[in-house]
C-alpha cells in the first residue's frame, strides 16, 4: 500500500488523530478541552488549546533571523500553520529551521477530525482555509458568541492561526529547535 493509500484511511475512526511522520505513523498528541460539541453542520468542535502549548513551525531562514523581531505570517492564507510535535514539523519541505512556540494564553480552535469531508481524500489545510473557513467561522462566532482563533486538524497534525492572533496568543521570541544544512535546500 502506498503511503498516500495509508494516509487517505487515516482519522476515519472517532478518536483517531494521527499522520504519517517520516518515522511512521504517529499520534498528533493534541492536548486540548472540547468547549461546544458538534458545534458545526459537519460535526467538527470547538475546543480550547491551553496557555503554554508548544507549537512548532518549519521556516526558511536564509539570510537573517526575521523570528527575533516579528511573527511568522501568511497573507496569501491569512494565517500559519503549526504542528503539535517537532517530528511532524519536520515533514514539511524547504526548511532551515524548526522554530518552537508557546501560547501565552487559551486559544479558542474549531477540531476537525478529518478535512475530508470538505472535500476529496486529498484535501489539504490550506484548501480547506481558502474555501471553507471563512463560512465557518462567521457561523460559529454569530450562534455561540466564541470568536475562533484558527483551527486544529487531524490530517496533518496541523494547529492553523490567523495572522492577527499570534502576537496576542503566541510568545515572541521562539525556541530553535532545530536546524538543517541549506545544502538539503537545493
Amino acid at each position: 500500500m502506498s503511503s498516500f493509500e495509508y494516509r487517505k484511511n487515516l482519522n476515519t475512526n472517532v478518536g483517531e488523530c494521527k499522520w504519517m511522520a517520516l518515522s511512521g505513523v504517529r499520534e498528533c498528541n493534541f492536548n486540548f478541552e472540547t468547549v461546544i460539541e458538534r458545534a458545526t453542520s459537519k460535526n467538527d468542535d470547538v475546543v480550547l488549546l491551553p496557555q503554554g502549548t508548544k507549537l512548532y513551525n518549519a521556516t526558511q531562514i536564509l539570510s537573517n533571523d526575521w523570528f527575533r523581531t516579528r511573527y511568522p505570517s501568511n497573507t496569501e492564507n491569512g494565517g500559519v500553520w503549526f504542528t503539535s510535535t517537532l517530528d511532524h514539523a519536520k515533514n514539511i519541505s524547504y526548511y532551515t529551521h524548526i522554530l518552537e512556540y508557546t501560547t501565552k494564553e487559551d486559544l479558542i480552535l474549531l477540531y476537525i477530525h478529518n478535512l475530508k469531508k470538505y472535500g476529496d481524500v486529498k484535501t489539504r489545510g490550506y484548501e480547506f482555509v481558502r474555501k471553507h473557513y471563512r463560512d465557518i467561522f462567521f457561523h460559529i462566532q454569530e450562534t455561540t458568541g466564541y470568536k475562533i482563533q484558527g483551527y486544529i486538524g487531524c490530517n496533518e497534525c496541523e494547529i492553523f492561526i490567523e495572522n492577527s492572533q499570534l502576537p496576542k496568543t503566541l510568545e515572541k521570541i521562539p525556541t530553535v529547535a532545530f536546524q538543517r544544512s541549506m545544502k538539503y535546500i537545493d
